[in-house]
């Protein structure tokens, strides 16, 4: 059973860093607390002599100048070793076009001390593997889907193998994986295949998608046997253009209870 302090869904700001960040305008409290100036005040030239007004939005935690390990640890506390205890659990990243959402769930381009969740996941899980006990055996399995509005494509094969939303959780390939190193082949893969396009400068991905670990748990144990399967999936949405129609489809993929 889990502790009484146990939050079943946490929610977590990532502030994009500025050269000059604007702090009359936002301001952060106790790395969980975030202050935005109300908009109608800045809309009217009237109102900007006078005392300014905010809003307040209590989250899990805040992070600013903070580091991918930071973020990872802090995101990911306890979930890998709830997953042996039969318990899923979704990650999800969302934001505006260039507002980071690549960076924090896979940073593949750069060094690996800016890996995202998802590379240092595929890594972590493999080591608690080892940790197990001798009699309860660990095997993984990746599923990587990216979709739009008209349909879905299976990120873990080659083009072309589009797919419709309702239909994902059936056709789409999970393969299995071994070690850490073909869990991050996988994810290589996959990450190559998506869509791009350059925006402002930059190259930014045009789909959402939804990254999976499913993960089952055997206790080979007489006494107490048991087989647990279980999914971790990591979803980046793409915009908030279709959020409504993505998460519809999102549903599809995650777990059924």
């Amino acid at each position: 059973m889990k502790s009484p302090d146990y939050a079943d869904i946490k929610i977590f700001y990532r502030i994009f860093p500025l050269d000059e960040p604007c702090w009359d305008y936002v301001r952060i409290e106790n790395k969980r607390t975030v202050f935005v100036r109300r908009l109608q005040e800045l809309n009217d030239p009237a109102k900007a002599d006078l005392e300014p007004h905010f809003w307040e939005f209590n989250t899990d935690g805040v992070f600013y100048n903070t580091t991918q390990e930071q973020i990872y640890s802090a995101v990911t506390e306890d979930i890998l070793e709830d997953l042996t205890k039969g318990y899923n659990a979704t990650i999800a990243a969302y934001g505006q076009t260039g507002s980071g959402k690549s960076l924090t769930l896979t940073g593949l381009e750069f060094s690996s001390k800016d890996l995202g969740i998802a590379p240092r996941v595929a890594q972590d899980l493999f080591e608690l593997k080892k940790k197990l006990p001798p009699l309860i055996k660990m095997a993984v399995q990746m599923s990587y889907v990216e979709f739009d509005e008209f349909g879905a494509i299976d990120l873990l094969l080659k083009y072309p193998n589009e797919m419709d939303h309702w239909h994902a959780r059936e056709k789409m390939t999970k393969l299995k994986v071994r070690s850490k190193y073909e869990a991050l082949k996988m994810l290589f893969l996959g990450e190559a295949r998506k869509k791009f396009a350059d925006s402002d400068g930059y190259m930014s991905h045009l789909c959402s998608s939804v990254l999976t670990f499913h993960v089952t748990t055997k206790n080979e144990e007489y006494s107490e046997p048991f087989i647990r399967p279980v999914i971790l999936s990591l979803i980046r949405f793409y915009s908030n253009q279709y959020v409504c129609l993505e998460l519809q489809a999102l549903m599809l993929l995650l777990p059924k209870h």
